[in-house]
């Protein structure tokens, strides 16, 4: 079980990274990041697996989940953390541009992953519904935490 190796090396690597990341990007962003996007991957995953539309013949909890942990708890939201990271001082436009940008390159790792690994296989899913679901999912979370991070600015005004 090679990818099963795989997945937990890339579990624990990904872990320490996560947690790395959190602590750069502000706790309270990163936990908040983090927590927003495991809830929604967490909910959209479940939906996506029940409705047969794609499969992760591999897992390291087969028989507790049907969805991807790995990706689901910690590299997604991993990636949202950096994501927000990269545009937290951008403009609007920036955002959308550096979103995308993040997204495409996740979403041809997912197809080049797909054709050569047993981590997800396609059913009724194809590379571009995951370029559309992941850039909207990155970009609701980019917008509540940037939202969160508008209003604690203006709670900790003293003018």
């Amino acid at each position: 079980m090679k990818e099963k190796r795989i997945l937990r090396k890339l579990t624990f690597f990904g872990m320490i990274a996560l947690v790395l990341s959190i602590k750069k990007a502000g706790v309270r962003e990163g936990l908040l990041i983090f927590g927003l996007h495991s809830s929604l991957t967490s909910f959209w995953g479940q939906i996506v697996v029940n409705k047969k539309l794609l499969s992760y013949p591999v897992r390291l909890t087969p028989n507790l989940f049907y969805t991807s942990n790995t990706f689901e708890f910690v590299l997604f939201p991993l990636l949202s953390i950096w994501n927000y990271m990269w545009t937290k001082d951008s403009s609007k436009l920036g955002i959308l541009f550096k979103t995308l940008s993040f997204s495409i390159t996740l979403a041809i790792v997912e197809v080049w992953l797909e054709k050569h690994t047993k981590f997800i296989k396609y059913k009724n899913w194809n590379g571009f519904r995951s370029f559309w679901t992941v850039s909207a999912i990155f970009l609701v979370i980019r917008g509540l935490a940037g939202l969160s991070r508008e209003k604690a600015g203006k709670l900790m005004r003293t003018d």
